[in-house]
This record gives C-alpha cells, structure tokens and sequence, in this order.
C-alpha cells in the first residue's frame, strides 16, 4: 500500500474485527491485506477464527444429529 495514499476504511482494525466475527474465514483476505496487523497477529487471529468456525460447525453437527436422534426415538420420523 502506498503511503501517500489514504488507508481504506476496510482495512482498519475495527472493520477487519468486524469482518470476522460477522463473516469468519471468509474475511481472511481483508486480515492478510490489512497493513494496521503485524504478521504475529494475522496468525493468530487466522487460527483462532479457524478453531471458532470448525468447533461451531462440529457442535452444530452434533445437535442436529441429537436431535434426529430424539426424533426418532419418539416415532416422529
């Protein structure tokens, strides 16, 4: 990024954080372009995000799969 040019506001730390508590890993690319992170922190935030969205999908999964499973032990399906 040049530095006489304005940064763009999707690049700044707020909108970054904001991008990937709402989006998570599809937000990576404004993390790794974004000039306001250290690499340390780009790590960091790639593998904690990537840890939140697989234990969310695995518990989601494992709901879902209980609750089919109470389904059918009810006799509904």
């Amino acid at each position: 990024m040049n530095p006489s040019h304005p940064k763009q506001w999707y690049y700044t730390i707020p909108s970054v954080i904001f991008a990937l508590l709402l989006f998570g890993p599809f937000a990576f690319p404004l993390l790794w372009r974004s000039s306001q992170f250290n690499k340390a922190w780009k790590i960091g935030l790639t593998i904690s995000v990537s840890a939140l969205t697989f234990y969310l999908i695995y518990v989601t999964w494992y709901s879902v799969a209980w609750i089919f499973g109470e389904l059918k032990g009810q006799g509904l399906i």
